[in-house]
């Protein structure tokens, strides 16, 4: 854990100012959080109305507001918007110096975290390479292995924490799957099996609100009110969805439906 020495700063501070400087840093990681993911849909070509509302919707979507006492979901919005900025201003911009910085950081998320942005950047680089030039192979690999050679040097740079928690990780009955991945819940199953209906369900109906299947201890969705989906970023999202295909080129078309396929599919 000793990335929490950069991530929740609030730990050195004294024991006693802990709790009400908790409120204030992850008011900070919401403004950052926003401000990233602003820098990135302006770098995307979007004008300042739309990259504002896309900022306000992921700043304030549930997943950043839900967490409660487990300030890691801030962390990850961060974390990942970050990386995506980093990306963005790599491809378009020339600006090399944030991917590294991104990679280290996620790294000292957690190491799971370190994986999870590696899957981000295998899917976006390539499909905004070839949305941008076209198919053309020899470019798009040389692009694409320079880029990888930034993110390896970031995993270097966070290798002092995340080679030390990467161990921890590995060594707990709960990577291994002796125990349960929830302290009362069901052992785990096959990551390819499909979900109970009670989870279709909660994933239909949570991005339309987080509160719509009850709040706190009157949720009656699926696992618990916040390890439940949570995909609630506001209706507004969700009304103007299909702009995303209006005015878009085939190629577009086609890699944005590709996307959405890959988000869906594995929900």
């Amino acid at each position: 854990l000793a990335g929490d020495l950069i991530w929740e700063p609030i730990v050195w501070l004294p024991r006693q100012s802990i709790a009400g400087a908790l409120v204030y840093q992850h008011l900070l990681k919401t403004l950052i959080a926003g401000g990233l993911f602003f820098s990135f849909l302006r770098l995307r070509g979007l004008n300042l109305s739309a990259a504002l509302c896309g900022a306000l919707a992921l700043a304030f979507s549930a997943h950043m507001c839900m967490g409660s006492c487990w300030i890691i979901s801030a962390d990850d919005t961060v974390c990942f918007a970050f990386v995506l900025f980093a990306a963005e201003a790599a491809i378009t911009s020339q600006r090399w110096v944030y991917l590294p910085i991104a990679v280290a950081l996620s790294g000292l998320v957690t190491v799971f975290h370190l994986y999870l942005s590696a899957v981000l950047l295998c899917l976006y680089v390539p499909a905004r390479l070839f949305e941008i030039q076209g198919w053309h192979p020899k470019v798009l690999a040389s692009l694409c292995a320079r880029l990888a050679i930034l993110a390896l040097l970031g995993v270097g740079l966070g290798a002092v924490v995340f080679l030390a928690s990467s161990y921890a990780l590995l060594s707990t009955p709960r990577a291994s799957g002796a125990i349960p991945n929830f302290a009362f819940g069901p052992a785990p199953g096959s990551p390819f099996e499909l979900g109970s209906p009670l989870y279709y369900i909660t994933a239909v109906l949570r991005p339309l609100s987080s509160d719509l299947i009850g709040v706190g201890d009157a949720y009656r969705g699926w696992e618990n009110y916040y390890e439940g989906p949570q995909n609630y970023c506001g209706l507004l999202s969700l009304l103007i969805l299909p702009q995303v295909f209006a005015g878009a080129s085939r190629r577009q078309r086609i890699l944005y439906g590709l996307f959405l396929a890959l988000i869906a599919v594995p929900i």
